[in-house]
């Protein structure tokens, strides 16, 4: 009770989800509260929530110029060689999540990589989330889903290398439901939600 008088604040930094196409809509349903600031990116997330008792502001994504610069700006040569890939090398980068369906999203990355791999050599790496840090490679879900495809050529990390950098390597980016894919378009790099 002696906070009541604090204003309240809350941020929405799903840039590609509306909260009503998020599985976690009864959770972020907590933070749109009648005492609660919420602070959202986009106009449309703005619009979805307009039933919400609390104050929404449009404040777009605070890393988002940041991020979009540091790619921009990259030497992607530089980053290849760094990591051991050859400059000619074209790479997907797939950046990890666990969302809902996330492993009905990777079996349809496997199979379209096992697939243009028939025709292009291109590499992959497999950015998986953070909280796969600690995981062994062998429990890693993308790693058990790709044992039932044919894809070569693959790197997995675990923070080995930055998101940024995997970014900044790919010739496409993709992913299941990240905020990596509009900053990625943001950056002038090809980029593809993976979601069935």
């Amino acid at each position: 009770t002696q906070y009541q008088d604090i204003p309240k604040f809350a941020y929405y930094d799903n840039v590609n989800m509306l909260v009503s196409d998020n599985p976690n809509k009864a959770t972020i349903a907590r933070f749109t509260q009648k005492d609660i600031t919420l602070m959202v990116p986009s106009t449309p997330i703005a619009k979805d929530l307009n039933q919400s008792p609390c104050i929404i502001t449009v404040v777009g994504h605070p890393q988002l110029e940041n991020i979009v610069n540091k790619l921009k700006n990259r030497d992607q040569d530089q980053l290849k060689t760094k990591y051991g890939f050859s400059k000619s090398d074209q790479i997907i980068t797939y950046i990890g999540g666990y969302d809902h369906g996330y492993e009905e999203a990777f079996e349809l990355f496997s199979s379209n990589v096992e697939a243009l791999q028939q025709k292009y050599p291109v590499k992959v790496i497999v950015q998986t989330h953070p909280k796969c840090k600690n995981l062994a490679k062998t429990n890693l879900v993308e790693y058990k889903i790709l044992q039932n495809y044919n894809v070569q050529n693959v790197t997995y990390s675990q923070g080995e290398i930055s998101t940024d950098d995997a970014i900044g390597m790919a010739t496409l980016v993709t992913s299941q439901a990240s905020t990596v894919i509009p900053q990625a378009l943001f950056a002038n790099i090809p980029a593809v939600f993976m979601n069935p």
